[in-house]
């Protein structure tokens, strides 16, 4: 009885030691294969800027964005990609990181690997942390010039450029109320 115990604990030692192998091997695959996807993906879009880029800039401006959309082609391209033609505006915007007006390959690249896909949780979760901090910064300086958050609120609810439906360009000097002394 001692002998079978023995030979079956080495059987079952062997066979785990095998499972346990052979489930390295298989994370080893899927990450070069999640690798090779990625670096697909960003010859696409390299390749897909170039396509963009008609001028031979290094840089895509909206303009060129939807000329090229009017090509079948281009747009079916597009949308392979997982970007909707429609939202052309949008997601150029999006892609502008610096507001220059223009997309360098960098921001084209970086912004269209981070618009792939749908939003996680944990992307959902870092926006409300930025939102929060930027809240608490926000309170910091208002309480530093004595301003009643509160009471401004009001404000900024009939306020046009605080309230989403002016300028892009919300909270610069020339779009801000005049100021009230505290």
């Amino acid at each position: 009885m001692f002998t079978m115990f023995s030979v079956l604990n080495v059987i079952t030692g062997v066979f785990v030691d095998t499972a346990i192998q052979t489930s390295n091997s298989q994370r080893d695959i899927q990450i070069e294969r999640e690798m090779e996807l990625k670096d697909s993906f960003l010859k696409s879009l390299k390749d897909f800027f170039e396509a963009l880029d008609t001028d031979g800039s290094g840089s895509i401006h909206l303009e060129e964005i939807k000329i090229m959309l009017q090509d079948p082609t281009l747009a079916a391209y597009f949308a392979v990609l997982g970007f909707d033609e429609v939202n052309a505006n949008q997601i150029f915007h999006l892609l502008d990181d610096d507001e220059s007006g223009e997309v360098s390959i960098e921001e084209f690249l970086e912004g269209c690997s981070k618009l792939k896909g749908a939003a996680r949780s944990i992307d959902v979760h870092a926006l409300m942390h930025q939102c929060r901090a930027l809240h608490r910064e926000l309170n910091f300086v208002a309480s530093m010039l004595g301003v009643d958050m509160h009471s401004s609120t009001a404000l900024a609810h009939r306020h046009p450029y605080w309230n989403g439906r002016g300028s892009r360009h919300v909270g610069r000097a020339t779009n801000l109320p005049p100021a009230t002394s505290a």
